[in-house]
C-alpha cells in the first residue's frame, strides 16, 4: 500500500512539474522573449507549436504501441523527462548566448520544438501509467487529482516566472 502511495505521489508530482516546465517555456518565455526581445514575428511563436503538435500526431502512435507490446511505461517516461531536462539546459545556455541574433532564434525554435515534442509525447506513457496508480472505483478521482496538480503547476509557473 504504501508503493502504491509513493506511485501516485510521483505521478502526481510529474504532472505538476510538467505543466511547470510547459508554462515557464511555452506560456511566457517563447513568446515574450521571441517577439518582443527579438523582434520577431509571433507567426514562429504558433509554428513552432505547431510543428512539435505534428511531430506528436504522426509519432506517438508508434510510441505508444512499442510502450504497449513491451508492456512497461517507465523506461519511456524516463527516457523522455531525462530529454526534457537536457533539452531545457541547453536553452538556458542558447538564449541568453553570444550567437548572432538570426543564428540564437533559429536553435531556440529548434529547442522548443524538442521541449515541446517530448512533452506532449511525454502524456503518452504518463496517461498509460493511470491503470498502475489506481482502481476501477477510484480511477475518476484520481485523474481529477492529476489535473488539479496539472492546474498547480501551470499557476506556480505563472507566479513565479510573470516576475521576470
Amino acid at each position: 500500500m504504501k508503493n502504491k502511495k509513493i506511485n501516485l505521489l510521483s505521478w502526481l508530482i510529474y504532472d505538476g512539474a510538467n505543466s511547470f516546465l510547459s508554462v515557464a517555456i511555452g506560456g511566457l518565455f517563447l513568446a515574450q522573449w521571441l517577439v518582443l526581445d527579438m523582434g520577431y514575428d509571433d507567426i514562429l511563436y504558433g509554428a513552432t507549436f505547431s510543428l512539435a503538435t505534428v511531430l506528436t500526431l504522426t509519432t506517438s502512435p508508434f510510441w505508444g504501441a512499442w510502450s504497449d507490446r513491451s508492456g512497461k511505461r517507465l523506461p519511456f517516461i524516463k527516457w523522455v523527462t531525462f530529454l526534457l531536462i537536457i533539452l531545457s539546459g541547453i536553452l538556458s545556455f542558447v538564449a541568453p548566448s553570444g550567437f548572432s541574433p538570426r543564428l540564437k532564434v533559429i536553435m531556440v525554435l529548434l529547442i522548443v520544438i524538442g521541449i515541446q515534442y517530448f512533452y506532449q509525447l511525454s502524456l503518452v506513457f504518463y496517461n498509460a501509467l493511470l491503470d498502475a496508480v489506481s482502481t476501477k472505483i477510484n480511477k475518476g478521482k484520481i485523474s481529477g487529482f492529476g489535473e488539479a496538480f496539472s492546474n498547480i503547476g501551470w499557476i506556480l509557473g505563472s507566479v513565479i516566472f510573470l516576475q521576470f
